[in-house]
């Protein structure tokens, strides 16, 4: 693996030289910086090329570039925190990131990769401000929240005749941190994570439960290019998995990076199926890119 680190300074200089950023991103991780730049300048090529109307279409096709890119867990997780860009394997999260900070970047014709590297930081953290482990947005709530906040996304959740309302504790993150390789020696960053739970305990959020997804009043709502968020029963988690809606023979599917076959692909069975397959899932909350 070849792995690249960019500086302030260096990314500073790389705007100066190139007049492309409008946000200098912190510090940068790259995977494979070669790669990963191709990957995303073909991506925005075809994206504009296809001349899409909507943030909603724009997510959908660019979703779709990425099919059969490999699974992988955890590769956000160092021992320090720095902005990680690796479109070469992906979790659910990550593939939601890039997919939104691509379909931004897409939507201006003479944005850059170092303009998409800059949204990616913007969606993954905390004010879009790399600060430490505790500034990336490690749950999913915590993530629409701060979003929505600065006008990134909405959720449409609350929307949808069958949702309900959940009250829940979030601390799963805090009582597991033997299971995070950047919590186990920092007692300040544990620290930290649980002051953010403590802002969302109890949490009330709305979702709409998975034995109401095959409700026509459901589908109709449900639209191309939907984030969901796959609630769970989870003691302290408030979702356990994400993707993103396309629709086939007008009926929804789920575009996601999975555990099964390890690939990003768009699910086999629909929507209603694949969550009633799932077991301790509970439903679905709705975000939408603006």
């Amino acid at each position: 693996m070849n792995m690249k680190r960019l500086t302030f300074s260096a990314v500073v200089l790389v705007m100066v030289v190139c007049n492309a950023l409008a946000a200098t991103p912190d510090s940068v991780r790259y995977h494979h910086y070669d790669t990963d730049t191709a990957t995303v300048n073909n991506i925005l090529e075809k994206t504009r090329a296809a001349n899409l109307a909507t943030p909603a279409e724009r997510v959908v096709f660019i979703a779709k570039q990425f099919v059969g890119t490999p699974y992988k867990a955890a590769t956000l997780e160092y021992d320090e925190e720095l902005l990680t860009v690796n479109l070469s394997q992906m979790d659910c999260t990550t593939l939601v990131e890039n997919v939104i900070a691509l379909a931004g970047t897409a939507a201006v014709d003479t944005a850059t990769f170092d303009d998409f590297v800059a949204k990616l930081q913007n969606i993954r953290y905390r004010n879009g401000v790399v600060d430490g482990y505790a500034s990336r947005l490690h749950y999913s709530s915590d993530w629409v929240a701060d979003n929505v906040k600065r006008g990134n996304l909405v959720e449409a959740t609350g929307k949808f005749p069958a949702a309900v309302k959940q009250s829940k504790r979030l601390d799963y993150i805090s009582t597991h941190s033997r299971d995070y390789q950047a919590l186990r020696e920092d007692t300040a960053a544990c620290q930290q994570i649980k002051d953010i739970e403590k802002q969302y305990n109890p949490f009330l959020f709305s979702y709409v439960p998975k034995n109401m997804i095959a409700a026509p009043a459901v589908q109709k709502n449900l639209k191309d290019g939907d984030i969901l968020l796959i609630t769970t029963s989870t003691k302290g988690l408030d979702v356990m998995h994400m993707g993103i809606v396309v629709f086939k023979s007008s009926k929804p599917f789920l575009l996601h990076a999975t555990t099964k076959g390890n690939v990003v692909k768009v699910d086999s069975q629909p929507l209603a199926m694949y969550l009633s397959s799932l077991k301790s899932a509970t439903g679905i909350r709705v975000v939408r890119v603006l």
